[in-house]
This record gives C-alpha cells, sequence and structure tokens, in this order.
C-alpha cells in the first residue's frame, strides 16, 4: 500500500511574491521540457477568441527566451512526441470563460506541430463538416452548442498524448466532445484536417443501473436542506443513469508491445454565462414543463415517477440535450451525466474504439474508504461528498511510468478527492490497486510527475504534483513525495519463430509502495501545472484575476527540498 508517513513539513512552505510579468506573456497553460528547453503554450490576453496563441521556447538552464510560434487558438495543452522531435500543442479553441461571451468569438479547434529537427510548423483547425450531427450522434458525441453552430465547433482538443512506439501519432482528447482525435505528424502530410486528422474515436457511456454490478454511483451531497452526506454515509446505488466518460488528462503506454492509453475520465460541460448555452441542469429543473420522461422507457431501479424527485437525484447534474426521444424532444430516453467518476483503458486503432477496462465504483469507493480512514484529511473528504452532485472526485489527470523490473504503474489524481491513486497497469484488463496517497496541504491536484531515480537527488523516486488549490490564495501547493518501491523479479518472456507465450508479472499483493512527503511551496494563488526537466521544475502560478499568470521554477535540491531559481518572463 501506499502509505502516508509524514503529516507535516520538512521544509516549511515559503510564501512567494508574483514577479512582474513581461508583455510576451498571455496567459500560460502548459509547458513540456526537455533537452535543455522549455515549451510553453501562451493564450493572449488582449483579443479573447480573436487572436492565435504562441508556443514560446525557453533554455531551461538560464531561462533565458529563445523564440515563439504561432500555435492555434487557446492551446490548452503541449507534449512533445516519444522521440523528441515532435511538439503538438492542443489549441482548444474554446476562449477564456467571461460572463456574456458569444458564440462568433469561439473558435474551431486544432492542433500544431513544430518539428525540432527542421523548424518547421504546422498549426490548423478541425474540419468535421463532412459528417453530419445524426452521425455523431449516433456514436454518442457530445454536441454542446446544438443548434448554434456544426460539430466541428464541438470537438475541441484539451490534452496530447502518444504511442509509445509512434512517434508519427499524436492523440488528442477531445473532453467535452467525448472523443479521441488521432493526427498524423508525418512532415509531408498535408498541413490541413483533412491531410492531418486520420480517425476519430468515440468513447460512449457507462451505465449504473442494475444490469452493470459494479458500477454503483453516489449522486447526491445531501438528504435534505441543512442534512448532509459526510464521507461514510456516502449514497453509492444504482441509478437509472448514465455517464459520459469525457477524459481530460491521458497517456500511452505498453505492456509486451501492445500499446494502450488510459484515460482519466473527468467530465466537462458548457454552461451558465459561457456562450450563453444551458449544457447542464439538476434532474429536478430539467424534469418540467413539457419536458417529460420517456413512461415507455426502463427507468429501474426506480419508478418512472419517481425520478425526478428521488433525494438522492434530483440535485444531480446532467445534460440537457442529450438521451432526448428522437422524434420528440420532450422526452426524455435516458439521463446522462457529466465524466465517469474514474479511469479506463483503452486501445485505438483500426478495429476502432475497444474499452479494455473501465474501474467501475472502484476508485470512488476506495476513495472513500481512504478518506474516511485518515483523520487528517476532513478538508478533501468534505469537498468529495460536496461534488458528488456534480462530477464526484473528477479524475483530472494520469501518468505512467515502469518500475525498475519494467513494471507499469499507473498514478491517477483525483482533483476533488485531493488524492493520488497507484495502480498496477501490467495486465490492462485487470489493474490492481496499490494504493493512495495524500496530504493536508493537497488541494485540488491538477499535474503529476514522477523524477526517475537516475534525475533524483537522493536516487529514488519522486512523485511531484501541483494543486490549484480553492482560491483563497493559501491552499495551492507545489508538492515532492520520495517513493521507495518494493517488487519481485520479473519473469522471463520466452519466444519462439511462430507462437510467444509468457507469464504475467506475478500479482501486485507482492508489491509494496511508501510514499514520504519531502517538501513542499506555495507558488501563487494556482498551481494550475507543472512540467519538469530532470530535477527542474517549471509550474504555472495562476493569480486571482489570471493576469498574472507566470511560470515558475523550482531545483529539488539534494535534500529533497524546492529551491526556487527565477521564473521565465
Amino acid at each position: 500500500m501506499v502509505t502516508e508517513h509524514e503529516l507535516t513539513f520538512e521544509h516549511p512552505p515559503t510564501s512567494l511574491t508574483l514577479p512582474g510579468q513581461s508583455e510576451k506573456f498571455g496567459e500560460p497553460n502548459s509547458c513540456t521540457a526537455f533537452d535543455g528547453k522549455v515549451y510553453v503554450v501562451v493564450t493572449p490576453f488582449q483579443a479573447i477568441g480573436s487572436a492565435r496563441g504562441k508556443l514560446m521556447v525557453y533554455n531551461a538552464t538560464s531561462l533565458a527566451y529563445i523564440t515563439s510560434y504561432d500555435a492555434g487558438y487557446n492551446p490548452d495543452h503541449v507534449l512533445q512526441s516519444p522521440n523528441k522531435r515532435f511538439v503538438v500543442t492542443a489549441d482548444e479553441g474554446e476562449p477564456p470563460q467571461v460572463t456574456g461571451m458569444d458564440l462568433s468569438l469561439n473558435q474551431r479547434g486544432g492542433a500544431t506541430i513544430l518539428d525540432t529537427q527542421t523548424g518547421s510548423l504546422c498549426s490548423f483547425q478541425f474540419d468535421f463538416s463532412g459528417y453530419t450531427d445524426d452521425e455523431f450522434a449516433a456514436n454518442r458525441v457530445h454536441e454542446s452548442l446544438k443548434a448554434d453552430l456544426n460539430m466541428t465547433y464541438d470537438i475541441e482538443p484539451e490534452f496530447v498524448s502518444f504511442d509509445p512506439q509512434d512517434s508519427n501519432k499524436a492523440y488528442l482528447t477531445c473532453q467535452e466532445a467525448n472523443v479521441v482525435v488521432e493526427i498524423d505528424l508525418n512532415p509531408i502530410a498535408p498541413c490541413s484536417s483533412q491531410g492531418r486528422v486520420k480517425a476519430i474515436y468515440p468513447l460512449g457511456w457507462k451505465d449504473y443501473r442494475t444490469a452493470f454490478p459494479n458500477n454503483q454511483v453516489a449522486p447526491s451531497d445531501r438528504i435534505s436542506s441543512g442534512n448532509d452526506y459526510n464521507i461514510t454515509t456516502l449514497p453509492f446505488s444504482h441509478q437509472p443513469l448514465y455517464g459520459m466518460y469525457q477524459p481530460d488528462g491521458t497517456k500511452g503506454f505498453t505492456v509486451y508491445g501492445k500499446t494502450y492509453f488510459i484515460t482519466a475520465n473527468e467530465g466537462d460541460s458548457k454552461d451558465g454565462d459561457f456562450f450563453g448555452t444551458r449544457d447542464e441542469a439538476n434532474v429536478g429543473d430539467l424534469i418540467q414543463g413539457s419536458v417529460i420522461l420517456n413512461p415507455d422507457m426502463d427507468w429501474s431501479p426506480l419508478a418512472v415517477e419517481d425520478v425526478e424527485t428521488d433525494v438522492n437525484l434530483k440535485r444531480l447534474k446532467v445534460f440537457t440535450q442529450e438521451g432526448r426521444n428522437a422524434t420528440n424532444s420532450n422526452l426524455v430516453d435516458y439521463l446522462v451525466a457529466q465524466g465517469g467518476r474514474g479511469f479506463a483503458i483503452w486501445t485505438f486503432d483500426s478495429a476502432g474504439t475497444t474499452l479494455v477496462y473501465e474501474s467501475g465504483d472502484s476508485t470512488e469507493k476506495q476513495l472513500q474508504t481512504f478518506l474516511q480512514n485518515e483523520p487528517t484529511l476532513t478538508t478533501q473528504a468534505a469537498a468529495f461528498v460536496d461534488r458528488a452532485r456534480r462530477k464526484g472526485s473528477e479524475p483530472e489527470n494520469t501518468l505512467v511510468f515502469n518500475t525498475p523490473t519494467g513494471r507499469p504503474i499507473a498514478l491517477v489524481a483525483f482533483e476533488r478527492a485531493s488524492t493520488i491513486g497507484f495502480y498496477d497497469v501490467s495486465d490492462p484488463s485487470a489493474p490492481e490497486t496499490i494504493g493512495y496517497v495524500s496530504h493536508p496541504d493537497l488541494v485540488g491536484p491538477e499535474g503529476i510527475s514522477i523524477i526517475a531515480p537516475a534525475d533524483s537527488p537522493s536516487g529514488k523516486y519522486l512523485l511531484v504534483a501541483n494543486g490549484e488549490g480553492s482560491g483563497d490564495g493559501l491552499t495551492q501547493r507545489l508538492m515532492v513525495w520520495e517513493l521507495v518501491i518494493a517488487e519481485p523479479a520479473r519473469p522471463k518472456m520466452f519466444s519462439f519463430p511462430k507462437y510467444r507465450s509468457f507469464n504475467k508479472l506475478s500479482p501486485s499483493t507482492t508489491l509494496s509502495m511508501t510514499a514520504t512527503h519531502k517538501a513542499s511551496v506555495i507558488p501563487a494563488q494556482a498551481a494550475e501545472y507543472h512540467c519538469i526537466d530532470k530535477n527542474r521544475v517549471f509550474v504555472i502560478a495562476g493569480s486571482a484575476t489570471r493576469a498574472n499568470n507566470v511560470v515558475h521554477v523550482y531545483n529539488v535540491t539534494g535534500s529533497i527540498g524546492l529551491e526556487l531559481v527565477g521564473s521565465l518572463e
């Protein structure tokens, strides 16, 4: 199990004054660092929705600005290919939320590809006008701007991932639309949506009904006004409900030569003042007036007349347009909630989308047990319960690293439970939980990284996590844990001319891991993301207005502390 041996700081957190900001910066969103350079994607302040973002390059040692490239609209994530030749940005197109924002400022999503070998740049926007809305709906692709714009404006990349064995392709997670888009990085391919987009992989929905015994859900935070659930009494049960996976962070990994992708299924919607759309509503608010539940559909384990008033469903946020009857839009055939409240493992190939594993209700039930048994984590437990009516634990990000014997270990950051889970994915169809780690000062983890022993001052694995906090300027952290891993030896694999057989890795119950908290600093009002180059950490630190966002730079010291060395200006 992952255990937390220390709940006090070895190195007390340091309050930092946010440095002045150069005009070169707009709002930095993400970064990646390798081979002595840092690549930062930036959205401009001055012309929200009408100006392209930038891919800015810095020297990782001196922190000097090197150059910049034009990216697409609102680049949200950036990552390098496994062979480090290509740097790819997920250009979301969706501008920052501003009250009264209108649809004319919503740009199409796309991608920007920098070839670091030749210096050539390809930046393109998606064009899916060849598909009909009915085709997308049949594949359960979410359209949040119905009747306003075509689906091209809804498929917005959020995250970049790669097949570790193929640096000529990238996979863009389009969270709201609930799809993954495969793009071609080959420099000879035409720089256009038609030339670069090779496949769209719809992800579908998960089912919380009784037919799926391990898919219970806790959809409510209270029994009645002033009578809240707590971490012990969370009402896990089956419901007449579906969940749309809508992953945020995604990571490709290989097991015995086959590539898989793990997704953190957070969920998301467009709502409120954002474009004036109404993409989500409480069940109790959705089912009223002329909009009714279809009495001919199966609403078990509830009676149809009880769904909208059920204490555990009426406050749950669901999509307003998903699940509508094909011939009568006032009839609701299905209720569809945001996110999957766990993680999933997939393959994306010529066979299409294959769901290899989905964690069902196991992660949230394990988080419930973990948090209720940790008396120092009451803030984290309360936040988890509070978000039950929306997206639950909100799995935000994921990564996979290999132990010294080659065993793949997956990490998942649960934003609202403020906890990081560790899973042995040696058998991608049956991952095994190793344990969970948190800290009283970890709130809203967004970015997670592993520093390998070769780059670690202690010669051990280091976990680096940043928490964006709760907006009070006191709860955000950049944190480091030291990991000690003990595992059995990897079994031999025998190869034959035509056939190959091998033993699976020993069950991970024989693998043990200890996480010891080592350091924590307060970089700004919110530590929104980070990237690492060996033992140097670049953290995107936000302010209340987002106008003073900056990239702070820390070294992980020999005593496993965090030393501020400067910022990117």
